[in-house]
């Protein structure tokens, strides 16, 4: 089964996809991804944070679990892989990631340094910065730009000499 927009509340952006097509539902999924990768990373860093951990740190610590949540779904769900060989990819990814960490703890830092707001909140306040960091770059430095056709996300890996079945999502 598809997931149609006519299901949902989001119906209203039917006239944005008739005119940015796959752009932008491939934003929205990787919205969708990048917010179960801030979920994890916000539970994260405030469970850090109550342990006693760098308040610098565990924005750095917590990011990258996030990461790794968040390119797990994304090969799945976003972006096609093997653009590169493997070792490239993830070499690619790191360095995309390092940045994000980087722009990640710096916007906490300056946050926390100019105004004085708690620490979750300079940590919620850097979200759309590095989403739009790590959204771009993955797109263009690490998978390729397309999705994954349709059919990939609903069918059961096929089995030897057979065909791809549908998983009956």
């Amino acid at each position: 089964m598809r997931f149609r927009l006519d299901d949902t509340p989001l119906v209203g952006l039917r006239p944005l996809l008739a005119r940015h097509g796959s752009t932008l539902e491939q934003v929205l999924r990787y919205g969708a991804v990048g917010g179960v990768s801030t979920v994890v990373d916000l539970a994260a860093f405030v469970v850090m944070v109550d342990l006693g951990l760098a308040v610098l740190f565990a924005a750095g610590a917590s990011f990258t679990l996030g990461t790794l949540i968040n390119y797990a779904l994304c090969y799945r769900f976003v972006f096609v892989r093997d653009r590169f060989r493997r070792s490239e990819e993830v070499l690619r990814l790191f360095a995309v990631s390092a940045v994000g960490v980087g722009l990640n703890v710096l916007c906490v830092w300056l946050l926390l340094l100019v105004l004085p707001v708690p620490p979750l909140a300079a940590k919620i306040a850097a979200v759309p910065l590095v989403f739009a960091w790590n959204y771009l770059g993955r797109r263009w430095l690490v998978f390729h730009a397309h999705m994954p056709k349709h059919d990939q996300l609903h069918r059961l890996p096929a089995k030897e000499g057979q065909e791809a079945l549908p998983s009956g999502r």
